[in-house]
């Protein structure tokens, strides 16, 4: 139930900036504002739960408050989808959990934009300036000589 708690909170901010930006004739990637809003859950149960309503509820899950299921009105208007995203993608999960590896230089690179080809050219950058082949602010496990 959490997770339909978080996406019901997360929705009325959802819906107010997806209009403010509309009305400001702003477009994402040429993508119009007002298409469908893609989230992402790593709880297929709660998913199902989102699209189907109450009608999907079990008997566990009958307590959970109508005022969450206006998630399954925005789901068939087409204002949102929400989709299963494995547990290891969540980039959130870099701002809320210990990440370590290659999963923290994943979310890293993920949450700045760079790909590999940014980073070979910062390196090499690095290693020019400073005459150092040590890479500690790029590789978390890297250890000094």
């Amino acid at each position: 139930t959490a997770e339909i708690n978080a996406v019901s909170n997360s929705l009325p901010y959802i819906m107010w900036h997806k209009k403010f930006l509309a009305d400001q004739g702003q477009s994402f990637n040429g993508i119009p504002i007002g298409r469908e809003t893609v989230m992402q859950q790593d709880n297929q149960a709660a998913i199902k739960m989102e699209e189907y309503g109450k009608a999907s509820c079990l008997k566990q899950t009958r307590h959970l408050d109508i005022k969450y299921f206006y998630i399954t009105d925005h789901i068939k208007n087409g204002n949102i989808k929400v989709e299963y995203c494995p547990t290891n993608e969540i980039t959130a999960d870099y701002m809320t959990k210990a990440v370590q590896g290659s999963l923290f230089v994943k979310f890293r690179n993920r949450i700045l934009g760079l790909d590999d080809e940014d980073i070979r050219i910062f390196e090499e950058k690095f290693k020019k300036e400073y005459n150092c082949s040590h890479m500690i602010c790029l590789h978390p496990h890297a250890t000094m000589e």
